[in-house]
């Protein structure tokens, strides 16, 4: 196992959703209060699998992130027999771009920020993730989306896009909570990577996926706390 130390790596490159971000609770909590309104009644389980289901189904139909997410509640409301309007559309958005840090996140970041240049590469799009980020007051190096790369993880062609952009001859640290989504293909490009294992997020998040991270910490604060800093 190579040593994890700032003179190993010059990027950081992190997932935004799962790793940053709490967005299970977002959009669970937001479906839930559509959910009332329209006198249906399921779990944040059944919702967060759900969500996990049909994602990647809408995701193979292309188009900006913003638009997935709102077919992705549409055919929740074909499952639950209600019909969500506009607005309630618009909120889903909303509700995932306004996803909230976990505790460690920002304190975290901006330490690194000291010793790395910062990449955050996600599923999404700029409109929605750039607000994700107004919390963290940090000025990222790279914003990578799937708007940029017309392409969604774990596509080759979306991670092979972002490594360009950011610069091939870089060495990079792919710092992820998803698996399937981002620890895999960084696995097929022969990158290092450490797995963020956090606990509270459910097993839908995980999907299925063989990938072997070069670590695993708990939280972003515990994989700071290992690096050595030279």
């Amino acid at each position: 196992m190579p040593e994890l130390r700032t003179d190993r790596y010059q990027v950081l490159i992190f997932d935004c959703y799962g790793t940053l971000v709490d967005w299970q609770s977002a959009i669970s909590s937001y479906w839930q209060s559509v959910l009332v309104k329209h006198d249906a009644h399921v779990t944040d389980e059944f919702l967060l699998d759900f969500h996990a289901q049909w994602e990647p189904v809408e995701q193979a139909q292309g188009g900006l992130y913003r638009d997935v997410l709102k077919r992705v509640m549409q055919r929740l409301g074909e499952r639950l027999a209600f019909t969500p309007n506009v607005d309630e559309l618009e909120g889903f958005v909303d509700s995932l771009a306004n996803s909230q840090p976990f505790e460690d996140s920002v304190d975290t970041l901006k330490q690194l920020s000291q010793h790395f240049e910062l990449a955050v590469v996600s599923n999404t799009d700029h409109e929605i993730i750039e607000k994700t980020m107004v919390p963290f007051d940090l000025e990222l190096d790279y914003l990578i989306t799937a708007e940029d790369t017309n392409a969604y993880k774990p596509s080759e062609k979306m991670m092979s896009e972002a490594m360009s952009l950011i610069g091939k001859g870089k060495s990079k640290l792919h710092v992820a909570q998803s698996l399937y989504h981002d620890i895999t293909p960084a696995n097929k490009m022969g990158n290092d990577s450490v797995w963020i294992n956090r606990s509270n997020l459910g097993s839908a998040e995980l999907w299925n996926s063989d990938a072997n991270p070069t670590w695993t910490f708990d939280d972003l604060r515990s994989f700071a706390a290992a690096i050595t800093y030279v």
